[in-house]
């Protein structure tokens, strides 16, 4: 499938997503996250799925395995000889950091939500676009789901990338030291 998608983005998701199981609405919605924010990372040639997503090739095969085991031979066949999860930059680790204390509670998803999200953050458009979501409303959706302290914390409805920087500048950091990181990482496109 993957040799073939080209241009081709929903048929590859809609693959991904083909193998049904009797799943919770939330872990239906998770799949649907995973699987876009897949597909996007897959869509890129010049980089590896591991780095795409910012997750070490363990995490990403135990993700692959878990949500989507009849496309693992695909999938896992895109990861390269690094460490997808070793952060681009500072801004990317300090962003994990933040969304690793600040989640709802101890899914794996979390984690793996966690580190995709500070990757794709890298990306120069807005966030909910680099994650291969519908809108941004999808995004709030997942920070609602699995950040939830950090979206109560989201009281202006700033745009994400936004939001982040100023979270990381107000030392909403566990260590409550005040950190203002002008050149973050992040791309402040919203």
């Amino acid at each position: 499938m993957g040799a073939a998608m080209g241009n081709d983005r929903p048929r590859f998701q809609r693959w991904l997503l083909g193998a049904r199981t009797a799943e919770t609405a939330g872990a239906l919605f998770d799949r649907h996250v995973l699987a876009a924010v897949l597909t996007v990372a897959y869509g890129d040639p010049w980089a590896a799925l591991d780095m795409g997503m910012g997750l070490s090739r363990g995490q990403l095969a135990a993700l692959v395995v878990r949500h989507f085991p009849h496309a693992a031979s695909e999938l896992l066949a895109r990861v390269s000889d690094g460490d997808g999860a070793a952060p681009l930059n500072d801004g990317e680790e300090a962003l994990r950091a933040l969304l690793l204390a600040r989640r709802g509670g101890e899914a794996l998803e979390q984690v793996w939500l966690a580190h995709i999200l500070a990757r794709r953050a890298q990306e120069g458009r807005r966030l909910w676009q680099d994650m291969g979501l519908e809108g941004r409303s999808e995004l709030t959706a997942v920070m609602t789901r699995h950040f939830r302290p950090l979206r109560l914390l989201n009281t202006s409805d700033l745009p994400w990338k936004t939001f982040f920087n100023r979270a990381l500048c107000q030392g909403l950091e566990e260590d409550g030291r005040r950190r203002c990181r002008a050149s973050s990482g992040l791309s402040l496109r919203r």
